[in-house]
C-alpha cells in the first residue's frame, strides 16, 4: 500500500507543483485488493484537488490498527456546497463513493466555500471479504 501510495503523491507532486503531506500511523497491512481501491480513491481526490481545489496545500494521513484503516485527505482549497454537487456531472466523487463502498468502508465529504476540503474514509479491517 505504501509503495503505490508514495507514487500516487509523486505524480500528483509533480502535475501539480504541490508536495502532498503524508503521515502514516500504525501498519497499515490491507490486502492487495484494498490497497488497490484505497490508492484509486486517493488518486481521485488528488485530481479532483489539482483540477478544482486551487489549494496550495494537501495532507494525506494514515491511520491503521489491527480491525480498521482511516484515510484522510486534506486541502486547503475554495472548497464548495457538498449539497450542490451535481452527481451528474461529478464521476470524482461518485467513484471514490463507490470505492469506498466496494471495502465497506464509511464515506465522508467536508467542505466550506473558502476553507477547503476534507475527504475521510474509515475502512473496517476485521472479517472483511475480499473485493477487487
Amino acid at each position: 500500500l505504501l509503495d503505490t501510495l508514495q507514487a500516487e503523491l509523486a505524480t500528483f507532486a509533480e502535475r501539480s507543483g504541490i508536495q502532498p503531506e503524508l503521515t502514516i500511523q500504525g501498519e497499515p497491512l490491507v490486502s492487495p485488493a484494498i490497497s488497490h481501491q484505497i490508492c484509486r480513491l486517493v488518486g481521485e481526490a488528488l485530481t479532483n484537488i489539482h483540477r478544482h481545489a486551487h489549494a496550495s496545500r494537501v495532507q494525506v494521513s494514515i491511520e491503521a490498527s489491527a480491525v480498521e484503516l482511516r484515510l484522510r485527505i486534506a486541502d486547503d482549497g475554495i472548497g464548495f456546497h457538498p449539497a450542490r454537487i451535481d452527481h451528474l456531472k461529478s464521476f470524482g466523487l461518485v467513484g471514490m463513493k463507490e470505492r469506498a463502498r466496494l471495502m465497506n468502508a464509511r464515506f465522508e465529504v467536508h467542505s466550506v466555500p473558502g476553507e477547503g476540503t476534507v475527504i475521510s474514509v474509515c475502512c473496517p479491517l476485521a472479517g472483511l471479504k475480499e473485493t477487487s
